[in-house]
């Protein structure tokens, strides 16, 4: 079952107000409870990757529910950018990296990062670079 409080951390995490925002969020938090019920873990127990941070729209909202978070974009400014927004909020649960994502053809997107352990990868903001 979801936390109701847990949910408005989540939400309230982050400064953007958008109706769509707000659902997207929403729709987030739910998988990821949907994810951990059946696996009997508590949300803080995750290891969560997300491919594409930017700038931490959805990394800010991850690390509130206290799960650790390994945030992955292939611009190094945004990294160093979202990097020091972590250390001044003295977040120790998120981890940040930069990086080429390579797709292997034919194989899922997600399948092509198995040496990132991670219970979840996210891909909630992609841009083309």
């Amino acid at each position: 079952m979801q936390d109701k409080a847990a949910l408005e951390t989540f939400i309230k995490s982050i400064s953007y107000t958008s109706p769509q925002y707000i659902k997207r969020l929403k729709f987030i938090f739910s998988a990821i409870c949907h994810y951990a019920q059946p696996k009997n873990k508590s949300i803080e127990e995750l290891e969560i990757l997300e491919f594409g941070c930017g700038t931490g729209g959805i990394t800010f909202p991850l690390a509130s529910l206290g799960s650790q978070v390994v945030a992955f974009d292939i611009d190094p400014s945004v990294v160093s950018g979202i990097s020091e927004r972590i250390q001044k909020k003295k977040l120790n649960n998120v981890t940040v990296t930069q990086g080429i994502v390579n797709f292997i053809p034919g194989k899922d997107f997600l399948r092509c990062f198995p040496s990132f352990p991670s219970d979840l990868k996210i891909l909630a903001n992609r841009t083309p670079h």
